[in-house]
């Protein structure tokens, strides 16, 4: 199995050669500043893209995975949102009102939201998949090879070499012994032992 290697080209920017966990908190920080902005407006929408920024600037800085897929499905439903609240004020003004192009207005505005956003998602989504990656790596037990070098062990003295004891077809052995009925195998007698 391979190792994990943060710097695998899968996880570099092709556009412009960054790794993805820099890029996204390059891209965090300018939604951040674009939620921000937007509370100048006084809108409660603004306040919700707001609170759901600072969400993500805590997700892609702590690198917390499932917070990061959370914060892609808020962003993308709170860009629905607001392009929906937009186009509502837009088809109110008096000059929309005999506007016959307004459906033509209203996708081209979420296609362009959608658009200018899909590079922020895409960065944050790639983001979780590498801290996801790298969290895979970290479970799998790292496996050492062991080698084990035989040790030689110094030759006892002939006088003290114990000899395991054969049995040679001369010497016969006695027959196992028979427990009478009712007594235990401790009531037996000692097997017979060949003496040297």
């Amino acid at each position: 199995m391979s190792r994990f290697n943060a710097n695998d080209p899968k996880y570099i920017s092709c556009c412009c050669g960054a790794h993805v966990a820099k890029l996204a908190q390059v891209f965090i920080i300018l939604t951040l500043v674009s939620h921000f902005i937007e509370i100048f407006k006084l809108s409660p929408l603004a306040l919700i893209g707001l609170l759901i920024a600072c969400f993500g600037t805590l997700a892609v800085f702590q690198q917390m995975r499932t917070a990061i897929r959370v914060f892609i499905v808020l962003e993308v439903i709170y860009i629905l949102l607001y392009v929906a609240c937009q186009m509502i004020v837009l088809a109110e003004t008096p000059t929309a009102k005999g506007d016959s192009n307004l459906l033509g207005q209203t996708i081209f505005t979420i296609f362009l939201a959608i658009a200018c956003n899909f590079p922020f998602l895409i960065t944050y989504y790639n983001l979780s998949e590498f801290i996801a990656d790298r969290e895979a790596a970290e479970r799998v037990p790292v496996q050492f090879q062991v080698l084990v070098k035989p040790v030689a062990t110094p030759a006892a003295p002939a006088a003290t070499r114990s000899v395991p004891l054969l049995r040679s077809a001369a010497v016969p052995s006695a027959p196992p012994a028979e427990v009478p009925h009712g007594a235990s195998s401790s009531d037996a007698p000692p097997p017979y032992e060949e003496k040297a």
